[in-house]
C-alpha cells in the first residue's frame, strides 16, 4: 500500500496527460469503480468520463461515494469501513434508539438474530441467526434457563455460552429464538456478502441516476407503502451499509417512475432495459435468500410489489418462502411487549402487514389459497405514529410531510381492507366449506364490514365519495382494491344464491346479477376517469388481474341479461374498458393495462358482434337446473380415459332411458353443446348439434374458442380436453371465476 507521499507523486501533473495503463499515475477514483480506462487527454481537466457523467474527478483512494447529478447536493461522503464491520453492515439495518435507551443494549433493525438485553455475541457474529422456537418448547426454555443459571433470575448466558434468545419476559408467552447459522456450505461470492456482483452491474447501468433513482423510491412508493424504515435505509444507503439485494430492489421498483424525475430526465438518459435489471435483481435475491435475515423479508416485499408482472409463478414461490422466513423470525407474533425499541417494533409491524397484502391479494387474483391463516397471528394494525416515526427530511427527497400523512392513512385503510378479505377468502378456497353449507349469511356480515370501513374513512379517502382525493399516495390502488372486493363479494353471493332453495326464483338470479354488473361497472367506470397524471400514481401489481376480472363478469353479465338492452349494456362497458386500457397502454406506456388486453381483448372483439352475442345469449336461455351441481363442473373419467363432465338430470329427455337405448339423433339447439351421450357401448359420445346454424356462425365460433385456447368439441372430433398444453405452464384459477371463463370459452355453460 502506498503511503501519503508516494500518493502525491502520483498525481498527474497538470501539464501532462495521463499515460495508457500507468501504475505510476493511477486511474481516479471513478474510472477505478467502474473498472473502465482513465484517458486524462485535456491539462488542468477531469479525465474524459468523469467528464462525460459530470462527476468530480478525484484520486484521494480513501473516500467513496455514489455518482448522482452535480445539481443534486451531494450527501456526506461513505467512508471505507474495515472488511469484517463492512460484511456486518451490510447483513443489518442499524437503528438509533427513541427511547433513550443504552445503545448497546438494542440490537438492530434489520438483524436476524434476536438477542436479550444482556446478550450481544450474536451481534458480533453476522454468520449466526435466530428461528423462533414454538410455544410449547419455549416455556420450557424459560423454565429451564431460570433454574440452571449459576445467580437466581439471572440468564445462564451470562456465565456459559446460551443456545437461546429470549425477547419477552412474559411467563405465559415467552418469546425464545434459537442461534442457528445463517450460511449454508456455498459461500458467497463477491466481495464476502450475497448479491455483490449483480450490485455493482446494476448501478454500473444506472449511473450517473443510481442516486436519484434510489430517491425516487421514497418519492413515489413509500408514502403509499411504507415498509422500510426511511431515514435508517437512507443514512445506511450514503455509508453503502444496505445489503446489497435490499439496493438492487430499490432500484427496481423504482424503474417504472423514471420518467417522473426531473433529475433524470435532464440527463437525457433513456430508461434502462427494465427486464435486465429485474432479472440481475432476482438473482440478487435468490444469492441472499442462501444466508437469509430480516433484511431478505424487505426485499421479498419489494419484489413482489415491483412492476411489470413477468411471471406469476416465479411471484407465487417467492411470496410462499417470503411467508415460511417470516414466520421463522417470529413476525407474525405481536411485538408490542417485547424488549425492542418502538421503532424496531414498527418495522415488525409493518413488515409482517406488508407480506400480509401480498398474500391475500395475491390469493384473490392468482386463484390460490392464502399462505397465512388468520388464527395464527395476533400483530396488530400499524398506527400513524409507528409509520411516521422513521420520517427524515433528505435532500433529494421531495416528499411533503402531508403527503406522508395521508400515505400513512391509506396504508392503514388497505390493511382495515385486507382483513377483510382475508374473512372472505375461506368462502372462495374451502372446500369443505363450499360443499356442506350454505355462506349468504357469511357473505351480508362482510358486506356490512365493508360497509363499516367505508363510513369510517375520512372524506378525501372514501373510494365511493365526492370529495376522493387521487392525488393522495396510495389513494387510487386503494379504491380499485375496494372495487375488487365487491366484485368478488358479489361473485360468491350469485354462487351461494344457486344453493339456496330459492335458487330457481328468476329474481333472485336477476338480482344478484345486477349487483355484478354493477360492481363489473364500477371498475369500468374507475378506468374512464383515470388522467394521464393518475397513470403515474403508485399501484400494487394485482391492479392488472382487476382489470381482467372485471372484464370476464362485466361480459358473462351480457350473456345471461335478462333483455338485449342489458346485454348490449354489458358488452359496451367492457369495449369503453379495453378501449381505455389500450389507449394508456400505447400513448402513455401504462403496463398494467398489458394483461387485460392480452386475456381479454378478442373475447371482447368477438362477442360485439351482434349475431354471434345473440347466438350465445340464445344458448344460455336453455331450461336447466340452477343447483349448485349444475353451476360448477364435476369432472369425471369416461370410459376412454378422458375427463368429461357430468351434466343434470334433468338438462335432457333422453337421460331418464336405459343406457342400453340408442342415441338419439338429434338434440334440440337448448341443450348443453358439452353434453356427452351414452351409446349402447356404455362409451361417452359426442353430441350431435344443430344444422342449422350458419356458417358464419360456425366460423364465428371457432375463432372465438379457438382465441381462447380450447377446441370446440361440435366442430371437432377431439375431445375438449385434448389440446396443446400452453408451453409457458398453466395457472389454476380463481374458484369464484372459472364458472364464468367457461361460459365465454366454451360453448356449453351453466346459468349460473
Amino acid at each position: 500500500m502506498n503511503s501519503a507521499g508516494d500518493e502525491a507523486r502520483n498525481t498527474p501533473s497538470p501539464s501532462s496527460s495521463r499515460p495508457y495503463r500507468s501504475h505510476r499515475i493511477p486511474a481516479c477514483d471513478f474510472c477505478r469503480r467502474r473498472k473502465s480506462r482513465c484517458t486524462q487527454d485535456l491539462a488542468n481537466r477531469p479525465c474524459l468520463l468523469c467528464r462525460l457523467h459530470g462527476v468530480e474527478c478525484s484520486r484521494g483512494g480513501v473516500q467513496t461515494q455514489r455518482s448522482q447529478d452535480v445539481t443534486r447536493p451531494a450527501p456526506a461522503p461513505r467512508k471505507r469501513i474495515p472488511k469484517q464491520q463492512r460484511i456486518q453492515q451490510t447483513t443489518e439495518i442499524r437503528t438509533a434508539s427513541t427511547s433513550g435507551q443504552n445503545a448497546a443494549s438494542i440490537p438492530p433493525v434489520g438483524q436476524i438474530n434476536p438477542t436479550s438485553v444482556a446478550d450481544t455475541t450474536s451481534q458480533e457474529n453476522p454468520r449466526q441467526g435466530g428461528h423462533i422456537v414454538g410455544p410449547v418448547v419455549a416455556r420450557d426454555v424459560r423454565i429451564l434457563d431460570q433454574y440452571m443459571s449459576p445467580v437466581y433470575n439471572l440468564a445462564m448466558s451470562h456465565a456459559r455460552p446460551n443456545p437461546y434468545s429470549f425477547y419477552s419476559d412474559d411467563p405465559n408467552n415467552p418469546i425464545v429464538y434459537l442461534k442457528v447459522p445463517r450460511h449454508r456450505g456455498v459461500v458467497p461470492q463477491g466481495n464476502g456478502t450475497a448479491a455483490f456482483k449483480q450490485l455493482e452491474t446494476v448501478e454500473k447501468i444506472l449511473d450517473p441516476n443510481a442516486s436519484e433513482l434510489f430517491n425516487l423510491y421514497f418519492d413515489i412508493v413509500h408514502p403509499a407503502f411504507p415498509i422500510l424504515d426511511e431515514s435508517t435505509v437512507i443514512e445506511a444507503y450514503k455509508q453503502n451499509g444496505l445489503p446489497h439485494a435490499l439496493v438492487c430492489e430499490i432500484y427496481a421498483v423504482s424503474l417504472v417512475s423514471w420518467d417522473l424525475s426531473k433529475r433524470i430526465s435532464a440527463t437525457r438518459r433513456p430508461r434502462p432495459d427494465v427486464r435486465y435489471i429485474w432479472n440481475l435483481t432476482v438473482k440478487a435475491l435468490h444469492e441472499d435468500f442462501l444466508a437469509p435475515s430480516f433484511s431478505t423479508v424487505l426485499a421479498s416485499i419489494l419484489d413482489l410489489t415491483g412492476r411489470p408482472i413477468t411471471s406469476i409463478t416465479y411471484n407465487a414461490t417467492n411470496l410462499g418462502r417470503t411467508v415460511a422466513l417470516s414466520q421463522s423470525l417470529g413476525l407474525n407474533h405481536n411485538p408490542s411487549t417485547w424488549n425492542l425499541d418502538q421503532r424496531q417494533k414498527s418495522l415488525r409491524i409493518r413488515t409482517w402487514w406488508g407480506i400480509l397484502i401480498h398474500d391475500r391479494w395475491a390469493s384473490l387474483t392468482h386463484g390460490t389459497p392464502p399462505l397465512v391463516n388468520r388464527t395464527q397471528y395476533d400483530v396488530p394494525l400499524p398506527d400513524i405514529d409507528a409509520l411516521l416515526v422513521s420520517k427524515v427530511n433528505s435532500p433529494g427527497v421531495t416528499v411533503s410531510d402531508d403527503d406522508r400523512l395521508q400515505g400513512a392513512q391509506c396504508f392503514i385503510a388497505l390493511c382495515q381492507l385486507t382483513e377483510i378479505l382475508g374473512g372472505v377468502l375461506p368462502l372462495i378456497y374451502d372446500i369443505q366449506l363450499r360443499h356442506e353449507q350454505s355462506n349468504l349469511r357469511a357473505v351480508r356480515r362482510f358486506e356490512t364490514n365493508l360497509d363499516e370501513w367505508e363510513d369510517a374513512l375520512p372524506s378525501w379517502l372514501n373510494p365511493v365519495g365526492t370529495d376522493f382525493d387521487s392525488s393522495v399516495p396510495g389513494a387510487l390502488s386503494l379504491q380499485l382494491s375496494f372495487f375488487a372486493l365487491k366484485m368478488c363479494l358479489s361473485r360468491v353471493a350469485l354462487q351461494e344464491s344457486a344453493r339456496t332453495d330459492d335458487g330457481d326464483d328468476t329474481e333472485v338470479r336477476q338480482y344478484y346479477r345486477s349487483r355484478c354488473r354493477k360492481a363489473a361497472s364500477a371498475v369500468v367506470q374507475f378506468v374512464v376517469s383515470l388522467q394521464p397524471r393518475d397513470l403515474n400514481a403508485f399501484y400494487l401489481p394485482y391492479t392488472a388481474y382487476h382489470f381482467s376480472s372485471a372484464t370476464t363478469l362485466i361480459l358473462r353479465c351480457a350473456l345471461e341479461a335478462e333483455n338485449d338492452e342489458t346485454a348490449r349494456e354489458c358488452v359496451a362497458g367492457a369495449r369503453t374498458l379495453i378501449d381505455h386500457l389500450r389507449k394508456a397502454r400505447d400513448e402513455d406506456g401504462w403496463d398494467l393495462a398489458e394483461i387485460c388486453l392480452a386475456q381479454c381483448e378478442t373475447v371482447v372483439q368477438q362477442v360485439c358482434d351482434g349475431d354471434y352475442l345473440g347466438f350465445r345469449r340464445r344458448n344460455t336461455e336453455s331450461p336447466r337446473s340452477t343447483r349448485q351441481d349444475s353451476l360448477i363442473p364435476n369432472p369425471t373419467m369416461n370410459p376412454s380415459g378422458l375427463r368429461t363432465f357430468n351434466t343434470p338430470s334433468d338438462e335432457l329427455g333422453a337421460m331418464d332411458t336405459e343406457l342400453t337405448d340408442p342415441p338419439k339423433a338429434n338434440i334440440s339447439s337448448d341443450a348443453d353443446p358439452l353434453h356427452q351421450q351414452q351409446g349402447s357401448d356404455g362409451q361417452a359420445q359426442p353430441a350431435n348439434h344443430p344444422q342449422d346454424m350458419s356458417s358464419a356462425a360456425a366460423n364465428s365460433m371457432a375463432a372465438f374458442n379457438a382465441s381462447a385456447g380450447t377446441v370446440p368439441p361440435e366442430f371437432t372430433n377431439m375431445n375438449m380436453f385434448n389440446q396443446q398444453s400452453d408451453p409457458a405452464g398453466s395457472i389454476f384459477m380463481n374458484p369464484s371465476f372459472p364458472d364464468l371463463w367457461d361460459m365465454l370459452h366454451t360453448d356449453g355453460y351453466g346459468s349460473f
